[in-house]
């Protein structure tokens, strides 16, 4: 996990939690940015299609994240309010 200042054009801070935790990394980036209380204001994060979980995308949308996540094209997500009722009903 890394994060990078494309402001300064420098690595803020990287992150090595090995292979053991592969396919496993929401949990300690959520630790993290919990950890590091980071301001929804002067950031935006880039994800891999890895990262996309509707959970996850629901806990960055109630911090007031920006993001940007892969995603695959059949997404009820992509179209939040086009697909706002789909969406209220998968998560009953």
């Amino acid at each position: 996990m890394g994060y990078y200042d494309f402001t300064n054009k420098v690595p803020v801070n990287i992150t090595f939690k090995g292979s053991e935790n592969k396919n496993k990394e929401m949990s300690p980036f959520i630790d993290d940015i919990n950890k590091n209380n980071l301001s929804p204001d002067n950031v935006i994060f880039v994800f891999d299609m890895v990262y996309y979980f509707e959970d996850f995308i629901n806990y960055l949308g109630s911090k007031k994240y920006n993001y940007v996540i892969r995603a695959k094209k059949s997404s009820l997500y992509i179209n939040i309010k086009e697909n706002e009722e789909k969406i209220k009903k998968k998560k009953k």
